[in-house]
């Protein structure tokens, strides 16, 4: 995936060899809440949301990899300049 920012921050599907890895915060929200947020985002007609894999840091206190929804879009939105974070 690839982070561009044109506006808003957009995560793209698809790899890059111009790409960076992504700095993401992770949640763990209940059923409720993950419909608002799909709402909110506008799952599925403009962001869509995904399940990627997730390596986390040890700063958080946690190692390992877990599986996390991220809403993403299409490559119309890739602007070929890519960040880590945003």
């Amino acid at each position: 995936m690839r982070l561009c920012v044109e506006g808003l921050p957009y995560v793209i599907r698809g790899k890059s060899k111009l790409g960076k890895h992504v700095e993401v915060e992770v949640y763990s929200v209940d059923a409720k809440t993950l419909q608002d947020l799909d709402n909110l985002e506008g799952h599925p007609t403009f962001y869509r949301r995904d399940l990627i894999d997730v390596k986390l840091d040890t700063v958080s206190g946690t190692s390992g990899k877990i599986t996390a929804a991220v809403y993403m879009v299409g490559n119309e939105y890739d602007n070929g300049v890519y960040h880590s974070s945003y």
